[in-house]
């Protein structure tokens, strides 16, 4: 490409190739008008408002005759901005449960395939001791607790760094009166797979929570 094509080429893009000469013209014609008796900072701010006003008018001559612009401009944006719908509050209500719902599918779908551990607790035979069982998938980092209401967690109740797999871990506590009528509910967090924290529950009943040499 020569030199003087390239130079057509800019002028082109920049929208100036038919406009820059004439608009270097006006603003110099208005600009030495407003400039006698005026102060330098008075002809500044009127001659960069003459270059916007140029630069605006290149701009829309240039979204007619340019194909590209033309597209752009008055057929694509129009059809974008058109084409807003605005929402109610309803609308933005059932966006956002859609939302949640489809975030919930998607845990489902996580666990299913990372494997969920299922979790069973019963007493041992031997008073203050007790059973944490994993009959689903391994896990690690295993920890139980419970609501003291119920259940007196001794310290024995974590497992760091261990993978807790079928075979049972022994964890102390105490089961309160409350707990031996209701049952308790314990909470056990871990981490799976792939590396995520997780949190679930079990329920023992009353039945299993007695020491069979009580």
């Amino acid at each position: 490409m020569s030199n003087k094509e390239s130079k057509s080429g800019f002028w082109s893009n920049m929208g100036v190739e038919t406009f820059g000469p004439v608009g270097v013209l006006i603003i110099g014609f208005f600009w030495n008008k407003w400039a006698e008796g005026k102060t330098w900072e008075e002809s500044l701010s009127l001659g960069l408002w003459i270059a916007g006003a140029v630069l605006v008018l290149v701009l829309f001559v240039k979204s007619f005759a340019v194909q590209g612009w033309r597209e752009a401009v008055w057929v694509r944006l129009p059809k974008r901005i058109w084409g807003l719908k605005l929402t109610t509050s309803e609308d933005r209500q059932k966006l956002m449960k859609d939302g949640y719902d489809d975030h919930a599918q998607e845990i489902e779908l996580q666990r299913s395939r990372v494997g969920w551990p299922s979790w069973f607790v019963k007493a041992t035979q031997w008073p203050g001791s007790f059973w944490l069982y994993n009959n689903g998938a391994p896990v690690r980092n295993v920890r139980i607790e419970a609501d003291p209401k119920y259940f007196s967690i001794g310290k024995l109740s974590a497992w760091p760094n261990e993978t807790f797999d079928a075979i049972g871990r022994q964890f102390e506590g105490a089961v309160t009166e409350k707990g031996l009528e209701e049952g308790v509910t314990f909470t056990v967090t871990w981490i799976d797979s792939t590396g995520a924290p997780q949190l679930g529950k079990t329920t023992a009943p009353p039945d299993r929570l007695i020491h069979p040499s009580s």
